[in-house]
């Protein structure tokens, strides 16, 4: 519910050798003060109700229906979802943006939310299973060496035929010269767009952080068991993958 907060899914049994996913990479938004100016410091170059309008439009869950946020930062789309009648678990490895986004839900007045936190490597198995999973550029702050092992257990979150909305940063080319290129143009729009805040955040993000090529996730999601159901690219390093699970 709204106001319900489930213990932090990180097992204290979990081996010595598995990705630390609760360490902060990149931008650290564990920090309260980054936590409470997220929404700000993005309104002026994404429209974060629209997205999610749009992403909940393909999803397509009825009432009742469950969706999970692997990484749902302040919870804009859990929010959008719930005044569909959506039940909606986020889930955050960052404890301030759980805070946040609490805090929005009790101000729109939706109370069909559970906020876990815990991540892709930790998060205990739902009951029931969820109809529809959400990623939004949140994957690649595990390796590539971890990437299928989220993936994997993604694909076990679902229902049947279940589906998933992922969008990253993805490099589009699997040229090592033209991701370079498309990697420089890219931060190079940031800063036109946001000044010094938006260019170091694109140059700590490709410098400090886990993104990887198209092809090598297409072959992650393969395997992990998802049908690739449309791909689009954005600036040759934006990617939005929608699939569903394959039964």
């Amino acid at each position: 519910m709204s106001g319900s907060d489930s213990a932090n899914g990180r097992k204290s049994t979990a081996p010595a050798w598995q990705f630390d996913e609760f360490r902060s990479v990149g931008r650290d938004y564990s920090q309260p003060a980054e936590a409470a100016i997220y929404d700000a410091s993005h309104a002026d170059f994404r429209d974060a109700i629209a997205e999610a309008e749009r992403i909940l439009d393909w999803l397509n869950l009825a009432p009742g229906e469950r969706l999970i946020d692997v990484g749902c930062g302040t919870g804009t789309l859990l929010i959008q979802a719930a005044k569909r009648g959506i039940v909606g678990v986020g889930v955050d490895v960052s404890p301030a943006m759980l805070t946040q986004a609490k805090l929005k839900a009790t101000a729109a007045g939706v109370d069909a939310i559970e906020w876990i936190h815990t991540g892709y490597l930790t998060m205990p198995p739902p009951e029931p299973a969820a109809s529809g999973i959400v990623s939004s550029f949140s994957l690649h702050h595990l390796p590539d060496l971890w990437k299928p092992v989220a993936l994997l257990r993604l694909r076990s979150w679902l229902a049947p035929h279940g589906r998933l909305w992922l969008h990253d940063v993805i490099a589009e080319s699997g040229d090592p010269i033209e991701m370079q290129s498309a990697v420089a143009a890219f931060v190079a729009r940031q800063h036109a767009l946001g000044g010094d805040f938006l260019r170091e955040d694109a140059e700590g993000h490709f410098r400090d952080e886990h993104s990887t090529y198209a092809w090598i996730l297409e072959a992650m999601l393969t395997t992990a068991g998802f049908r690739i159901l449309s791909r689009e690219f954005a600036q040759g390093v934006i990617g939005t993958y929608r699939c569903e699970r394959l039964d």
